[in-house]
């Protein structure tokens, strides 16, 4: 489809779904992103440690890739 990559699903986070962009950017052929998934974030209540620190772990990555 001329290099452009079409993304659908769902995400728990921003973060997630921003890593995924960022990853897809890097595909060999890949000319252009759109990323069409949702974030179904989960009540902060509901939330695990591990996601909290998952999440930032991946908001970390995220910024350095933008950087």
């Amino acid at each position: 489809m001329n290099g452009i990559v079409i993304l659908q699903g769902e995400a728990t986070s921003q973060a997630q779904k921003d890593l995924t962009t960022e990853y897809a950017k890097d595909v060999d052929g890949a000319k252009d992103v759109i990323n069409e998934m949702t974030v179904t974030e989960t009540s902060k209540k509901s939330r695990t440690v591990n996601e909290k620190i998952d999440d930032a772990f991946i908001t970390a990555q995220v910024k350095m890739t933008l950087l």
